[in-house]
């Protein structure tokens, strides 16, 4: 095979190609050049050249490429027939494969008897759908007042109702394996008889004649035992009569025997490893495996036939499904040799891009119309024609099996355009990383991924760096393996937490405090420059955690965008919409009533909640007693009232008009991204009552379904993103992209290698042989019956293996600098356990492997990193009200007794409130998530400025101003301030980051402005400039007697032997009444003063700390609480 660059691989016109692409290699460069030169060199009209993308966004993204490039050479001397391509590029052939399925069918209707006309539906609407087939079947074969087959009977005491419906829809996704599962599934009976051959050689060999002994001798005794049961004449009684029987290890003695021999062979025969003991232990559970191999057949074949009913049901009525596209568009070009030979004959050149990513079925269709002549009944049997397919992947970043994707369909059609005479190419110019990155990955994964000859692995061959390294502060590494140093077993989201807490004060010394220096290449200048927030992609492995790593960054004010995927139904704003609509539907929905009064929609705090269900009024039937909690009630009593009179898409426009859901989510970082998701229940509620009526009911029944099954929805697409944010994504979607920082977090999670759902084919040395793994929420089944056990444990390392591949996707999305974090020393198998093993042991010789060890510290075992003014690092502490020690005894107290009223809560739902109940809610009153006076005046805008609380509520200016007034000081460097329009700059800039709504952006944004100009000719502010800053935005963990108290300081000074410890206030005071304004805050600042002290110890010894509240509208600081 070639290594060769793009010029190289293209100028080949004639035979067929396979090309290897590495990641950066400039594979869709590659595509179009390809296409450019079957135009120009191989004279091939443009509209007969068929070009098959993964995306609809990666064919239009092509087709303007070819644009371009045929729109240059048009205008050249030579130029008529590239005239006439760029005419007819509207014309030319270039889609999904699904496009390109549903083509082929509405062209031929009648040969794939299916109406032209037919819908494609999305995964959405198409559950719902299944959904009411399931129905008309159920009520058909489950239902009705017939009497059941014994079959159906078997699988109804097995599975239950809902059970066999979850195998059904299971089975209902890959119709195509069902009659291959029941031709090459193992044989029952079959393994039945040769394990009863077996046992009947152990009891002729324990009844023979030479085994004699005196009767007394307990291995005799044994034998004579073993011997009646296997003389047994079924397997069933044989197990059944090795119920009691004495299992312990009796050796007798060898005087007993009549030949010494003999009693050595007896006992070896009992006792050696796979002798008579571990075959009889055998017995049970090989009748269990036979059972449950019956009745996975059976399953199989009587839940065929609801397949079948779905497909003809869906056919009828003229609605196909992504799955349907392909699948008929299969059947049909098999089967049809005449349609076949007509798309062959139209399309004389076909390329296929991501060709790594092709499920068997949609491989099968490029080989029907690639093959030489319609000749083969079967797509094994395809005879490739010699100039005619043109393939472009990498084996390595196969990462899509839960689509049905197999890394074997990429090698079996390179195998076939070898044996037709065709070449294998690979592009190995890496074009996208760093020279160290390349070496990184070169380094890891040339051992990690290449291993023995399997249709699931893949060969690593090495990239050679096109891009020079940025010369950077840390050396020659551009890698950080960041491992947490945690022991025990810290639970799964704590890892998380304090990695994702890492991520964002890293990204916030990246960008604000540039302590990284400049370690990005700017794409366009190329030179290098620091980091922007809009450089950085945090991506995970699934959506499931994504909130933990929102939190952080939302802590840190830090602007970020979730770029959607699965987990779209998990999303905070839809579950709160779900609870809205469940309990407007059911007034008696108690767990919903509580989600949504606890919910960010109405507020009520958990106290008030636990008071109602005490009182017996968690029932928005009855009067609260509460102006809060009633305020509530009496929208969800006007909901009730009108949800029979409206559509469903009415009734959501009313939920959110009376509820304010939208604004309210408006607010803050992913504010835009939050309505946007919401706006989309909107739309696809109307998708639904396109096709017909929909009721409430069916459609929390589907939002519910969609929680459980996470639907691959993906969150709605915000046009006006905010370009200079942190992406937070999954490694799928961020497939083909690329950024200069990636955060690859939770690599020391293990790894999830259990087979999935759904029937397993195999062809192996053995011959195909299938089984299936039939899952329901109560029971899980699968066999271990003979080769199923094989089976199993092939799907594990084909598991395994695109694990590899999704990290090895993962690793190579950066550009100038990639971060990896895991946990150290986690027994289980993870990915992070997987590094080091490849790496080495000794983390000091990593460097020569491009990469460095960067411990992860807990806030509490070392120092929290932020940003100081002059781009200094802070004196790096969380302050607290004594020592570490205690402040995680804190946290631990207050998270113990939210468990314990959450579990009284629970209870009190029920009506059974118990005395330790009340003491737990007595002991949870009045425990403050900020010290006194957080909620008066201004106190609400201050949690949303530090990002630890609510948020301010829609429109309110005033709160909004202090919030923004703080986010914008936070970022000032008092010894160089902003001058002129450098205030209104850092004020846009902070509003935007807040995500303050464009209505009232302007008003909030004038007068902060001229709030921060008049601080900065304040005497504070010059006293500020010439003082020692030892921090900003400080987070303030404190304990108060039980309760846990949490802030932070807005700036901690020192000066003249003394530390101020400041609070910016906009309150509205009148002049010379500041000091007594300040009083209120007295609490708060006594709180502030005391935890500097504990926390800075001797550092503070022989200064005094004087707690000050600045009121920036007066411009006078007021004195509140000194110590010392």
């Amino acid at each position: 095979m070639g290594r060769n660059d793009i010029s190289t691989t293209i100028k080949a016109i004639k035979g067929n190609m396979v090309v290897t692409a590495g990641a950066g290699t400039g594979k869709t460069t590659c595509l179009v050049e390809k296409v450019i030169t079957l135009i120009g060199e191989a004279y091939i009209p443009v509209e007969k050249i068929l070009a098959i993308t993964f995306t609809k966004a990666a064919a239009a993204e092509m087709v303007e490429r070819l644009r371009v490039e045929i729109g240059k050479r048009a205008k050249t001397e030579m130029g008529e027939v590239w005239k006439i391509a760029l005419n007819d590029l509207e014309r030319a052939q270039i889609s999904t494969i699904h496009s390109l399925c549903a083509r082929i069918l509405r062209e031929n209707p009648i040969e794939a008897g299916i109406d032209p006309d037919f819908k494609e539906e999305e995964e959405t609407i198409n559950i719902l759908l299944t959904e009411e087939i399931w129905d008309a079947w159920a009520k058909e074969n489950l239902w009705g007042g017939h009497e059941y087959d014994d079959d159906l009977v078997t699988l109804i005491k097995r599975f239950g109702t809902e059970g066999i419906k979850a195998i059904g829809m299971e089975l209902s996704k890959r119709p195509d394996r069902i009659d291959d599962y029941l031709r090459y599934r193992v044989d029952g009976e079959a393994e039945r008889k040769e394990f009863q051959k077996l046992l009947a050689k152990i009891r002729d060999e324990l009844s023979g004649s030479d085994i004699e002994a005196k009767e007394e001798d307990l291995l005799y005794q044994k034998c004579i035992k073993t011997t009646e049961i296997l003389a047994k004449n079924s397997l069933e009684e044989m197990a059944d009569s090795l119920n009691g029987v004495d299992s312990r290890r009796v050796v007798g003695r060898e005087e007993n025997w009549a030949s010494a021999d003999t009693f050595t062979s007896v006992k070896e025969m009992f006792y050696q490893p796979g002798g008579v003991i571990d075959t009889l232990k055998e017995l049970k559970p090989f009748l269990k495996q036979l059972e449950d191999d019956k009745i996975a057949e059976t399953a199989v074949r009587v839940m065929s036939g609801f397949v079948r009913f779905i497909r003809e049901e869906r056919i009828g009525r003229g609605v196909l499904t992504f799955f349907d596209l392909i699948y008929e568009a299969k059947r049909l070009l098999q089967k049809n040799l005449e349609v076949r030979r007509r798309y062959q004959r139209e399309f004389d050149y076909i390329l296929v891009d991501e060709f790594q990513d092709t499920d068997p079925i949609q491989g099968d269709i490029i080989l029907f119309l690639a093959e030489d002549g319609a000749k083969a009944e079967r797509p094994e049997d395809v005879k490739v024609g010699g100039d005619r397919l043109f393939i472009v992947g990498d084996p390595k970043q196969s990462i899509f099996r839960f689509r049905e994707a197999e890394i074997g369909v990429f090698y079996d059609v390179a195998d076939k355009i070898k044996i037709s005479g065709g070449e294998k190419q690979e592009l190995a110019n890496s074009y996208r990383s760093q020279k160290h990155l390349v070496e990184f990955h070169n380094a890891l994964f040339s051992s990690y991924i290449g291993y023995e000859e399997e249709r699931y692995a893949v060969d690593y061959d090495p990239l050679t760096p096109r891009i020079e390294d940025i010369p950077n502060i840390d050396g020659e590494s551009a890698v950080d393996i960041v491992i947490s140093n945690s022991t025990g077993g810290g639970l799964a989201d704590e890892v998380r937490e304090e990695e994702a807490e890492y991520i964002a004060t890293r990204i916030l010394d990246m960008v604000e405090g540039q302590a990284e220096g400049k370690i990005v290449r700017d794409k366009e200048t190329k030179e290098p420059r620091a980091v922007k927030y809009g450089d950085i992609a945090i991506l995970i492995r699934t959506m499931t955690s994504v909130s933990i790593y929102e939190e952080a960054l939302k802590r840190e004010n830090i602007p970020y965008i979730i770029v959607g995927g699965r987990g779209y139904y998990q999303r905070q704003e839809i579950s709160d919409l779900i609870n809205i609509l469940s309990v407007v539907l059911d007034p008696t929905d108690k767990r919903a009533l509580v989600g949504v009064l606890r919910s960010s929609v109405f507020g009520i705090d958990d106290e008030t909640i636990y008071r109602l269900a005490e009182g017996d009024k968690l029932n928005y039937r009855v009067k609260a007693g509460d102006d809060r909690v009633e305020k509530a009630y009496k929208v969800l009593r006007h909901l009730h009232r009108i949800r029979g009179g409206r559509t469903l898409s009415g009734l959501l426009d009313e939920v959110f008009d009376r509820t304010e859901i939208m604004e309210i989510n408006g607010f803050g970082t992913g504010g835009t991204q939050r309505v946007g998701n919401l706006t989309k229940i909107g739309k696809i509620a109307m998708e639904l009552e396109s096709a017909g009526p929909v009721t409430l009911t069916s459609f929390i029944h589907l939002l519910r379904e969609f929680v459980e099954s996470d639907p691959d929805e993906g969150e709605a697409v915000i046009t006006e993103e905010v370009e200079d944010s942190v992406r937070i994504m999954t490694v799928h979607k961020a497939k083909g992209l690329e950024f200069p920082v990636v955060f690859l977090p939770n690599l020391g999670s293990k790894l999830k290698l259990d087979p999935r759902g759904g029937i397993y084919v195999d062809t192996t040395s053995k011959g195909t042989i299938s089984g299936v793994n039939l899952k329901t929420k109560r029971k899980r089944l699968m066999s271990d019956l003979g080769y199923n056990m094989y089976l199993k444990e092939r799907e594990r390392q084909r598991n395994l293996a695109e694990e590899r591949r999704i990290f090895y996707v993962a690793t190579t999305r950066a550009r100038d600098r990639l971060i990896l974090l895991g946990k150290k020393d986690v027994p289980t198998d993870n990915l992070m356990k997987d590094i080091r093993g490849f790496l080495g042991v000794d983390e000091r010789e990593w460097p020569k492997f491009r990469c460095r060890l960067v411990p992860l510290k807990k806030p509490e075992e070392g120092q929290k990193t932020a940003v100081k003014r002059k781009r200094q690092k802070m004196s790096d502490f969380t302050i607290g009200g004594g020592n570490t020690r205690e402040i995680k005894e804190a946290r631990d107290r207050e998270r113990n007794r939210q468990e314990e009223y959450k579990r009284a809560l629970d209870t009190a739902l029920y009506g059974s409130v118990t005395g330790e109940a009340k003491d737990v809610s007595e002991a949870f009153r009045g425990v403050d998530s900020y010290v006194d006076g957080s909620f008066e005046g201004e106190g609400r805008g201050r949690m949303f400025a530090g990002g630890t609380g609510p948020m301010p509520p829609a429109g309110d200016v005033p709160l909004l101003v202090g919030s923004l007034l703080h986010a914008a000081l936070e970022g000032i460097d008092f010894a160089e301030p902003p001058k002129g329009d450098g205030v209104k700059e850092l004020v846009q800039r902070a509003s935007i980051s807040l995500q303050i709504g464009d209505d009232i952006r302007d008003e909030v944004a004038s007068e902060t402005v001229a709030l921060v100009k008049k601080f900065l000719a304040s005497d504070a502010a010059k006293e500020i400039a010439s003082s020692e800053i030892i921090g900003s935005e400080v987070p303030v963990i404190t304990s108060k007697g039980e309760k846990t108290l949490v802030g932070r300081i807005d700036l901690i000074y020192g000066r003249d032997g003394e530390i101020v410890v400041l609070d910016y206030k906009t309150d509205n005071v009148g002049a010379g009444s500041e000091k007594e304004a300040a009083e209120k805050y007295r609490s708060q600042m006594e709180t502030y003063v005391k935890a500097v002290a504990s926390a800075m110890g001797e550092k503070a010894e022989g200064r005094s700390i004087r707690g000050v509240v600045h009121f920036v509208r007066t411009g006078v600081t007021a004195p509140v609480f000194t110590m010392g």
